[in-house]
């Protein structure tokens, strides 16, 4: 057997009801989207930040962890480039800028 049911539809009063969504100001969205877009900027070039401000350190500073350049030296890249020690950077540079 089957039963019916029936909905009967009672009116509500102002104080039931949910209160709309304000609209958002425009700025507020702008901003929004522009601190979003600070975020995945931080996010992406701070190893990169990180990379430069470590390369550009006195050996003995290396895990030094100040933000900023401290000690600051090119002696890193005159290691690299010297090919009196048999290191071929330069060259392996130059190959992967040609591939």
């Amino acid at each position: 057997m089957a039963t019916a049911t029936t909905e009967t539809k009672t009116a509500t009063s102002g104080s039931d009801r949910k209160p709309a969504n304000k609209p958002t100001a425009p700025w507020v969205k702008t901003l929004r989207t522009y601190a979003g877009v600070a975020v995945i900027v931080i996010w992406g070039l701070g190893p990169f930040y990180w990379m430069a401000v470590t390369a550009f350190r006195d050996l003995q500073f290396t895990y030094d962890t100040t933000p900023w350049p401290t000690h600051v030296t090119w002696d890193n890249f005159q290691t690299v480039f010297s090919t009196s020690r048999g290191n071929h950077f330069g060259q392996a540079l130059v190959n992967s800028v040609i591939i």
